[in-house]
């Protein structure tokens, strides 16, 4: 019964997604942590606005790659996105 319930759910595909997803968005985090970082030490205006671009494709592109059932913290992600938005604006690389 329990490997039926396994293989219905695909269960090591979804640990296996996981496990990639968990990759790329700790690399993610890692990289917007350096990037707030390198701001407050001081960037280019262009710079910032490069880097800040390319954070925001990789988001977009980490998204789009999710399942709706793995990445079920939607609340949190926007919340997150909010923070981010509200400091650049706050720093004058990003506009409204």
């Amino acid at each position: 019964m329990a490997s039926i319930v396994v293989s219905a759910m695909d269960v090591s595909t979804r640990l296996k997604d996981y496990e990639g997803f968990y990759k790329l968005f700790s690399a993610l985090r890692i990289d917007s942590d350096t990037f707030r970082k390198q701001l407050l030490i001081g960037m280019t205006q262009q710079d910032a606005q490069a880097k800040f671009e390319e954070l925001r494709r990789r988001m977009s592109e980490t998204m789009a790659k999710t399942k709706p059932d793995l990445f079920f913290r939607r609340r949190m992600w926007r919340s997150v996105q909010r923070e981010l938005n509200s400091t650049l604006l706050d720093l004058g690389v990003a506009k409204k």
